[in-house]
């Protein structure tokens, strides 16, 4: 599994933690336009986990929480206000 392929890289010195994806170019549709959009399948647990990762993001909508469901997305706010707004 990718999981345990990721667990190869923690063993490297220097390296201090393994944050593993999957990613996929996707159609992004919305109400008013779509386009191309990268998906990157990250580990559910990577906003609580990793602090220098959580910052990298402003929450616009929603809670942190939030990500813990299977079925919820992060997406770039200008993304969201094209294909939405």
């Amino acid at each position: 599994s990718y999981r345990e392929y990721a667990k190869q890289f923690k063993e490297v010195e220097g390296v201090l933690e393994v944050y593993p994806e999957i990613g996929l170019t996707a159609l992004a549709a919305g109400k008013k336009m779509r386009t191309g959009a990268q998906i990157r399948a990250l580990d559910k647990n990577i906003f609580t986990d990793n602090k220098a990762f959580r910052e990298l993001f402003t929450i616009i909508e929603g809670h942190i929480a939030d990500y813990q469901d299977p079925k919820s997305a992060v997406i770039g706010q200008k993304m969201a206000e094209a294909i939405y707004m």
